[in-house]
């Protein structure tokens, strides 16, 4: 199942049994998460595994009596149990709950992924155009500006969102704009930026004939032990 199949599903309000969820943009992955728990009809739950569900399901417990939205997080033992497989995806083993596993990171070769190909979606980092109208909405940036907060957290909406509300905290506590707020920031070194996204303040400033940048920025390269291969490519 890819990302829009569940958008349109969610959208008509058709809920499955069974959702596997995995990828690094976890703020996407949230949203869904939480969009899925205020159709479900019924309790929404939070277990360490999912041998905890099988006996909360077997129990008669008055508090888990109605039906349930099982969210599980990384819970290794299900790449595992082939034997419940088949009952999951046809929706016997949860009988009228659903079952949510959520995973970091899941092997596209191994026979888990494989077997659950059509119920796993997988949350990619978003595209420049996608996030520059995230940034739009709740930042009054250049789009330079906002390409470059976009850069630096390599298209990372969880990330992005963090150095987002530092521009906005600066914003209010200082009562500048936005785009003063940004500049602060980066004058104070407040972004994280990773030692791959700092490469490119290197090209960049070769691209535009800056030799005193150039050579500032070849000196970070190179106190930073970044790989000669990376600029290169």
């Amino acid at each position: 199942m890819n990302l829009m199949e569940l958008k349109k599903s969610l959208s008509e309000n058709k809920l499955d049994k069974l959702y596997i969820f995995t990828g690094e943009e976890v703020a996407v992955m949230d949203i869904y998460i939480n969009k899925i728990s205020k159709l479900f009809n019924g309790n929404v739950v939070h277990a360490e595994t999912l041998s905890t569900v099988v006996s909360r399901l077997k129990s008669k417990s008055l508090i888990f009596s109605d039906k349930s939205l099982f969210i599980i997080r990384d819970d290794k033992e299900v790449t595992s149990a082939e034997k419940i497989w088949d009952s999951l995806k046809k929706g016997t083993f949860q009988k009228d709950n659903t079952i949510m596993l959520v995973y970091n990171n899941l092997d596209k070769r191994g026979k888990f992924y494989k077997s659950f190909i059509d119920h796993i979606v997988t949350f990619e980092p978003l595209a420049t155009e996608v996030l520059l109208k995230y940034v739009n909405k709740d930042l009054k940036l250049s789009k330079t500006k906002a390409e470059y907060l976009i850069h630096i957290c390599q298209n990372n909406y969880n990330k992005l969102l963090l150095e987002m509300d530092k521009v906005k905290c600066l914003a209010n506590n200082k009562h500048i704009s936005d785009e003063q707020a940004f500049d602060l920031c980066v004058k104070g070194n407040a972004f994280y930026i990773p030692p791959e996204g700092e490469i490119f303040d290197l090209l960049n400033a070769i691209l535009q004939n800056n030799i005193d940048e150039t050579y500032k920025q070849l000196q970070m390269f190179v106190k930073r032990g970044d790989s000669p291969l990376a600029i290169m490519s």
